[in-house]
């Protein structure tokens, strides 16, 4: 038991050109979630993200984080004194060393990719979104 957060990716699949794919076994992708990131029990990061994004409500609800939120995001990482010290039941503690920077950093970036890389301009009739979602 314990904190678990992660950072998802979705490509959504427009039907408006009847351009969805299909999988291998014919079914219509409606979308695909793909993991962007991953933490343990980063407490201090899951409270700023629910203070920030999520108005407080923390309900291991998905928080979409769009381009401007994830530059944000960026910048508090950067420094972790930044960030609210968050306690709760089995969250542990946030390391807050130069590693956990580094790694925050990487996958912040990676999330702001994928909103952003040249690929999304060439994609058609298809939607990206970021979304946090924490379990415990």
């Amino acid at each position: 038991m314990g904190l678990d957060m992660y950072l998802t990716g979705e490509k959504f699949f427009s039907s408006l050109r009847g351009g969805r794919p299909k999988d291998d076994e014919g079914y219509v992708i409606e979308k695909n979630v793909l993991e962007l990131g991953y933490w343990r029990k980063h407490a201090n990061l899951h409270g700023y993200i629910v203070a920030t994004f999520a108005n407080n409500v923390d309900n291991c609800q998905d928080i979409e984080l769009d381009l401007d939120s994830l530059k944000q995001l960026l910048e508090i990482v950067k420094d972790p004194a930044n960030m609210p010290k968050t306690e709760g039941f089995f969250f542990g503690e946030s390391a807050n060393d130069e590693q956990q920077i580094k790694e925050d950093t990487e996958i912040i970036t990676r999330a702001i990719g994928f909103l952003t890389s040249p690929a999304v301009t060439q994609e058609k009739d298809v939607w990206r979104s970021v979304h946090y979602r924490a379990s415990w």
